[in-house]
């Protein structure tokens, strides 16, 4: 069940993103890869969570926008 405070999306067309979720109180982003590796983005902006949303290439938005400008930590299994 997701949080009140927490929506996801699947990224259905791209190669790179499985899924993300953005937690809008706490301000993180946790994205599952294709490879099923997951990963806790934190202090993102609720701006770049919703173009992320919205991007023509996911992939290419999260290595442009996300990838190597918030601090990250391993999550997942």
């Amino acid at each position: 069940m997701t949080a009140p405070n927490q929506e996801t999306t699947i990224f259905d067309n791209s190669s790179y993103l499985r899924e993300a979720s953005y937690n809008r109180e706490a301000k993180s982003l946790h994205v599952t890869f294709s490879d099923g590796s997951q990963y806790t983005y934190s202090a993102v902006p609720s701006e770049i969570w919703s173009r992320l949303q919205h991007a023509p290439s996911a992939g290419s938005f999260f290595h442009r926008q996300i990838k190597g400008r918030f601090n990250v930590e391993a999550s997942g299994d």
